[in-house]
């Protein structure tokens, strides 16, 4: 597999730091290309020389770099789809599962990525397993899709598929970029993917025997998760707020709307306290929200679209008017079309060193999608989808 095609999908930057972790002699010098060759040929020949000689890495080590990169960290944009259980008969049962992967080559279970890549498109690189506690989590595979032309220089196009047996869950995980310079419609691509996998397709039969059947939502659950999480995230943050807002300002409120012989009512008081809302939250976002907030969403109101609404450095959106001004129609409706997400996954205020993620949640026909920021594709990764995996999740629960 290690060909230019395959390597072009790992950032230069990540080759350089497996290198360095490695320990790998010259590395410095070794990297920098030669007059006139592509960056990615020292890349390739140091692999090949490293692995020959054995030197610094081993092949599972190598094997394992690869499948972190090209399952998890390249592929920044995940489909969300269900997966009918009704036949799921290898959640409890490791043994069996394994047995069955193992006794159909096709299967390619645990091949490593080292390995030349099949000629065909659509065609299973490998599948693995993860069990936990004598339990089967998921199961994953990784198809070549085929190959896509990406500023004049060509890619293999991958496809990450997990079968989440726990959540009963299916994500079809793909590089933004080369799925839109893919010359096929992405609901064409998945459409196929799904035939495979369900054993509808000549070239997917041995998919047959795991009797997977992996549906669509109903179009309006995506936009009902995105709405309930939306919600829970900004009411915990107006709460904050709330709390920081000195006392007796609502009195104070009122005094001033009597001395202008205006209305005292509830709602002209909420609105000019929505204004030192926004004023804390531009000043104090970092320290306050120890959970996160929104930073973008999308309100629509049947076809027409109320509201879109971002801050350009993901910053709480509670520091925009127009959140305040739609608030209340927001939270009287049960749906959203998309909402931008910053997650704390430890408390920020503990910690030098906070660990976060950012990802898009976008309803879209009969998915729901993930776009996870280009900032996080390094560190746990794994940890990261399964934290909003498990938010997801919640709604369901």
């Amino acid at each position: 597999m290690l060909n230019r095609n395959t390597l072009r999908n790992i950032y230069k930057q990540d080759f350089e730091n497996f290198f360095s972790y490695h320990k790998v002699k010259l590395r410095s010098k070794r990297i920098i290309p030669n007059p006139g060759e592509e960056r990615y040929i020292p890349i390739s020949r140091i692999l090949e020389e490293e692995l020959k000689s054995g030197a610094s890495f081993s092949k599972e080590e190598l094997d394992g770099f690869l499948y972190n990169e090209l399952f998890y960290s390249v592929n920044n944009w995940h489909y969300l789809y269900q997966l009918n259980d009704s036949n799921n008969a290898f959640k409890n049962n490791p043994e069996s599962i394994t047995a069955l992967l193992k006794s159909e080559p096709k299967f390619k279970f645990n091949n490593p990525l080292v390995n030349k890549l099949e000629n065909e498109n659509f065609s299973l690189c490998t599948s693995r397993l993860e069990i936990i506690d004598n339990k089967v989590k998921v199961i994953n595979f990784l198809f070549k899709i085929g190959v896509v032309e990406s500023n004049k220089e060509n890619y293999t196009f991958f496809s990450g598929v997990t079968i989440d047996l726990e959540r009963n869950f299916v994500y079809f995980r793909f590089n933004q970029n080369l799925l839109d310079n893919y010359p096929f419609d992405p609901l064409d691509v998945i459409s196929k993917l799904k035939d495979i996998l369900n054993g509808l397709r000549s070239e997917g039969r041995f998919f047959e025997a795991l009797k997977f059947n992996i549906v669509g939502f109903n179009e309006t659950i995506p936009k009902k998760i995105i709405s309930t999480l939306f919600k829970d995230l900004s009411s915990e943050a107006e709460d904050i707020l709330n709390q920081q807002v000195p006392a007796n300002t609502d009195k104070d409120i009122r005094d001033f709307l009597k001395g202008k012989k205006l209305p005292s009512h509830e709602d002209y008081v909420q609105q000019i306290k929505s204004v030192i809302y926004q004023d804390i939250s531009q000043t104090c976002a970092d320290t306050l929200f120890k959970n996160g907030w929104v930073f973008r969403f999308v309100f629509r109101e049947g076809q027409l679209t109320r509201a879109a609404s971002r801050t350009d450095d993901k910053s709480p959106i509670y520091g925009s008017k127009v959140y305040w001004h739609l608030k209340e129609l927001i939270f009287k409706n049960d749906e959203m079309q998309e909402a931008g997400f910053h997650w704390y996954l430890n408390d920020p205020t503990q910690t030098d060193e906070p660990k976060f993620l950012q990802a898009r949640l976008e309803a879209r026909h009969d998915s729901l999608i993930i776009h996870y920021y280009y900032n996080m594709r390094t560190g746990d990764r794994k940890e990261k989808e399964d934290y909003v995996l498990q938010k997801i999740n919640g709604y369901f629960q």
